[in-house]
């Protein structure tokens, strides 16, 4: 039996040693059939490193945004570059403002007339204005009093008159309308 167990293990590294030479000899052909791959060195250096990937696709914007100018004009300068990133407000360009500047001047003025008025009117108005309402308070107390004089006449006209003959009525009658401007007939 102990020579039974020694061919079991002479069997056993037999086998091992061939495929230990089999191994051996496929790397030996490989590495005498393969091509030499020439290596670049470089001394090692800080930089910073540029990784690129070559594919085809679509760019789309996370969150989108049109540019437009508060009124039509023509832009004199521009201030950033195609590609250049700009922070929250700042000037992209400068458009020619003779316009804005006009329509600036044009609410300015219309301001400066408003605080005129608004003083006027806080001050008690202008002259011709006083004089204005004063006119017509003028003419709105007279228009008053002679509506109140007519209709008093026109009471006292209607209330029965007491007179003996008929051409003292009549002539009553015209005496009332005369004084308050009334034409009866």
């Amino acid at each position: 039996m102990a020579n039974a167990g020694q061919n079991r293990i002479t069997t056993l590294l037999l086998w091992a040693s061939g495929i230990v030479v089999i191994v051996l000899v496929v790397l030996g052909v490989r590495s005498l059939t393969r091509e030499q791959v020439a290596v670049k060195v470089v001394p090692v250096t800080y930089q910073t490193l540029a990784s690129t990937v070559a594919t085809n696709g679509k760019v789309e914007p996370v969150d989108e945004f049109q540019v437009h100018a508060p009124f039509a004009g023509d832009v004199k300068q521009i201030f950033v570059q195609v590609g250049q990133k700009v922070s929250q407000g700042t000037l992209l360009v400068k458009m020619d403002d003779v316009d804005a500047q006009s329509r600036l001047a044009t609410a300015r003025a219309a301001l400066e007339n408003s605080l005129l008025m608004e003083r006027d009117i806080e001050g008690g108005g202008s002259p011709e204005d006083i004089t204005r309402f004063k006119s017509e308070l003028s003419t709105a107390t007279l228009d008053r009093h002679r509506k109140s004089d007519t209709a008093k006449c026109e009471r006292s006209y209607e209330q029965p008159i007491q007179l003996r003959r008929p051409s003292q009525c009549a002539g009553a009658r015209g005496r009332c309308a005369g004084r308050c401007g009334i034409r009866r007939e």
